[in-house]
């Protein structure tokens, strides 16, 4: 169980820094989940058209195959696996469902989108 052992390291560097980056972390990932769905939207409204049309296509085909490996492989979070692990924030409760692929791996990179 290696990443356990990996979890339970960052969890003690949490710890050590006394979580002075639990609320920075916690705020991005807010952001990356609450707001950054809106810009291809903003992008096909104001911007271009046909790049929109692209981005949002990317966006909606990486929810799906977001959701089918994360139906195929079934990783339990990992405070699910072991007592040992405390997340930080509301994570117990806002984090749902499987852990992996983590749910802010599909927003695919612009680069994706432009080719």
């Amino acid at each position: 169980m290696i990443d356990i052992q990996y979890l339970l390291l960052l969890q003690k560097l949490r710890e050590m820094s006394g979580g002075i980056f639990d609320e920075f972390f916690n705020g991005m990932s807010k952001i990356s989940v609450d707001l950054l769905i809106f810009i291809p939207f903003a992008i096909y409204w104001s911007l271009n058209k046909e790049w929109g049309k692209r981005f949002i296509g990317t966006m909606y085909g990486s929810e799906l195959i977001n959701g089918l490996v994360k139906l195929s492989v079934c990783a339990y979070r990992p405070w699910i696996r072991s007592d040992l692990i405390q997340p930080a924030g509301d994570s117990k409760v806002a984090a749902t469902g499987y852990s992996f692929p983590s749910g802010h791996t599909k927003k695919l990179p612009l680069y994706w989108v432009q080719r």
